[in-house]
């Protein structure tokens, strides 16, 4: 499946997909504000993002043109800060881990970008697992939430194997 993962440019038609995705309990449970997503905000957040030129994200399709997750990078200067999230009937099939990978090798070749930061709850450990497959390395910078840092640098990313 990995190896049968492709990358698609977000657009409009993906706004329900997304939201469905974003207020899945799984990831609600798994985000720092857990609470279910109104339908209004998250058309207001997705139309601001998509005119936003600091904002990249693809939607992960299969082999069968099926989306399967959607990766996307908040970039802040020379750093971007990366999101995921899997669609529920594929998760355990390594599909983050391909994600992260050619959703971060996208972002290196559109943007001057030098490194990714991941945010995650420190009970997440599948999301934790999925990053440092990608090639993502823990570090220690305080935070006003209770989170891992993770971070990819350029010269740092891996090959989907």
């Amino acid at each position: 499946m990995i190896e049968k993962l492709r990358l698609r440019p977000i657009e409009d038609a993906d706004r329900e997909r997304l939201w469905i995705w974003s207020n899945d309990p799984g990831v609600r449970a798994q985000s720092f504000d857990p609470r279910p997503i109104p339908w209004e905000d998250h058309c207001h957040w997705f139309s601001t993002r998509l005119a936003d030129h600091y904002w990249k994200a693809w939607i992960g399709i299969d082999s069968s043109y099926r989306p399967v997750g959607v990766i996307r990078f908040q970039v802040k200067k020379t750093r971007a800060e990366i999101g995921i999230n899997v669609a529920t009937e594929v998760r355990g099939q390594g599909i983050g881990r391909a994600l992260i990978i050619q959703g971060c090798a996208a972002l290196f070749r559109t943007l001057p970008v030098i490194a990714v930061d991941a945010l995650i709850k420190p009970e997440n450990t599948i999301s934790r697992a999925a990053f440092l497959g990608a090639g993502f390395r823990e570090i220690n910078i305080p935070s006003p939430l209770p989170s891992l840092h993770l971070v990819l640098e350029r010269s740092q990313l891996k090959r989907v194997s």
